[in-house]
């Protein structure tokens, strides 16, 4: 193998005293000479298929599975995109519900719930303010 090309990428990282932080690395692009195929260098420590380190996705499941944070609170605190958050609180949730981890069958409960509460709620309400 031959380095042929190579490119500078940005990958977000845990956050360090409230600032985004960023790894900056030049990143090559590998040649096989007798076949011409061409590969990117493998990055041990880059969460698959997106632009931020395993680190960034593990602290992101801690945040998520406190159940303090909505998915856009986790999104504003790491910097990365909702759309992610969303995805990763939904693998956390597939694995931890799923007798196999893929999605195919959930756990069953031990006991099953007797009675089932529903809260009610009002589409518009009507503000009324009283000046004194």
């Amino acid at each position: 193998m031959h380095k042929h090309d190579s490119h500078n990428i940005s990958i977000k990282h845990i956050p360090i005293g409230g600032n985004y932080s960023f790894l900056n690395i030049e990143r090559y692009q590998l040649k096989y000479p007798k076949c011409k195929f061409k590969k990117m260098q493998n990055i041990p420590f880059l969460y698959t298929n997106h632009f931020i380190t395993i680190t960034v996705k593990t602290y992101t499941e801690g945040l998520l599975s406190t159940g303090i944070f909505t998915n856009k609170e986790v999104a504003y605190l790491t910097g990365i995109n909702r759309n992610l958050v969303k995805e990763i609180n939904k693998d956390r949730l597939i694995k931890k519900y799923t007798i196999d981890g893929k999605g195919e069958e959930l756990i069953k409960l031990e006991v099953q719930a007797t009675y089932l509460g529903i809260d009610e709620f009002k589409l518009y309400s009507e503000i009324c303010y009283t000046y004194y």
